[in-house]
């Protein structure tokens, strides 16, 4: 009986536990896609694509979030050492909620909210310093109402009021 257990432990132990390791270990299968009015569909079963998408595109990593074809969740870019550039929600590709633009060395450089895919409401830009740059409100993607610019160390130099007729100038 003894030797029985010496037995089973020896093959949980040495064949069937770095089995399981091994094929829990194992990437993932990656499926190929393409894209088709604006969707995305597997290659092969013509279905739409769900799932994320990670993607190398001149040296940056490019990551989002797929659902039924649509880009759909999170969206973000980190640059060739890694850190964020952009960061983003997408819901039925366009862009939509909060987003943030980051400078090569992962400082915040501008914050702001979309809708359907244009700035709207409040935006932030930001010197490498962290220093507030530039602050103002978009309506529909243009400019519009007081923007105010500021120096490297925080001071107001200029208020500028765009007007609808003016706004994206």
């Amino acid at each position: 009986m003894k030797n029985n257990w010496r037995a089973i432990i020896f093959i949980l132990s040495f064949i069937i536990l770095p089995a399981l390791i091994f094929i829990g270990c194992s990437e993932k299968e990656e499926k190929e896609f393409y894209l088709k009015d604006d969707l995305l569909y597997e290659v092969g079963s013509g279905k739409l694509f769900t799932g994320t998408i990670k993607d190398t595109v001149n040296g940056k990593t490019v990551i989002y979030e797929v659902v039924d074809g649509y880009k759909n969740g999170k969206f973000e870019i980190l640059n060739e050492k890694g850190k964020r550039e952009m960061f983003g929600h997408v819901i039925k590709n366009k862009n939509e909620g909060n987003w943030r633009y980051f400078y090569p060395d992962g400082t915040l450089e501008s914050e702001g909210n979309f809708v359907n895919d244009f700035p709207q409401g409040k935006w932030n830009f930001y010197y490498k310093n962290g220093k507030l740059k530039e602050s103002g409100s978009f309506v529909n993607g243009k400019r519009m109402g007081l923007w105010q610019q500021y120096d490297e160390k925080g001071n107001l130099t200029a208020e500028i009021t765009f007007k609808e007729e003016e706004a994206g100038k």
